[in-house]
């Protein structure tokens, strides 16, 4: 079983141009088109049994229209999570309309939704988070497409662990896109997940095997970032570390998504 952790689809009214905007804008490759049915092909190619997607509210009116959105395409291989634009009000009251719903967690993007994770005007809507039993997942570390200051860190990550040790946090891009020395300072170790989306095959041996032998194998996840990184390619790669034994995969994969998700 492999389920990918960090994928993204876009309404059919939207997709064209979100799709075509994102990737000149950021100047990356796409491996497809963005609709639901372009991820499900691309999932059957690959061999991923399940992908979660990830979306994302760059405004608070889109808090709701992704809701009804993904209330039209819930299936058991595809797991769309919620978002949380920081000037909905009344954030309490929607996590657990969304927790009653069936969702498992909210995805966030401080840099698309402008706020700083540690800003202790989120704290409450953590706080919901972990009464819910849900979890969060940030993008964390630099962005292609954004310049400092940066808004979620590995030390502010480790800020957020230390207030709220409650709140089930998983780190994108292994903790921190291209920020890996400050993650093993402040995050190795540490109860976060690190899921592996976009950069896992662009980092050298020698750092992957830092990060698997240093953090625990129970917290991370095997994630692509689709359609910005082809999932077959993805998988083909992670099967292809030799430095990791079956069992391991195995837990990368698809067991440590599992217990997360409470599947």
């Amino acid at each position: 079983m492999i389920i990918d952790f960090h994928a993204h689809i876009f309404h059919e009214k939207v997709v064209e141009k979100a799709v075509s905007q994102i990737s000149e804008f950021a100047k990356i490759s796409v491996f497809s088109d963005g609709t639901l049915q372009g991820l499900e092909k691309s999932m059957r190619e690959s061999g991923v049994d399940i992908s979660v997607i990830c979306n994302i509210a760059t405004n608070k009116e889109q808090t709701l229209s992704l809701f009804e959105w993904c209330n039209t395409f819930k299936l058991d291989k595809i797991i769309p999570l919620m978002s949380m634009h920081p000037e909905n009000e009344n954030k309490p009251a929607l996590v657990k309309m969304f927790k009653e719903k069936g969702y498992k967690g909210f995805k966030m993007h401080p840099y698309y939704q402008n706020f700083y994770i540690d800003d202790k005007k989120m704290y409450e809507f953590y706080e919901a988070i972990i009464d819910s039993g849900m979890f969060i997942i940030f993008h964390a570390g630099k962005d292609i497409s954004t310049k400092p200051p940066f808004h979620v860190t590995p030390e502010r990550l480790l800020k957020l662990i230390n207030d709220l040790p409650e709140l089930k946090i998983v780190a994108a891009h292994m903790g921190g896109y291209q920020m890996y020395n400050e993650v093993e300072e402040y995050l190795f170790g540490k109860d976060i997940y690190f899921d592996t989306s976009y950069n896992l095959d662009k980092l050298p041996e020698n750092l992957l095997k830092k990060y698997f032998s240093k953090h625990p194998i129970e917290r991370f996840l095997f994630a692509t970032d689709s359609p910005w990184c082809d999932q077959k390619g993805f998988v083909k790669f992670f099967k292809s570390i030799k430095f990791l034994n079956d069992d391991t995969k195995e837990k990368i994969f698809y067991e440590n998504a599992k217990t997360l998700l409470k599947l």
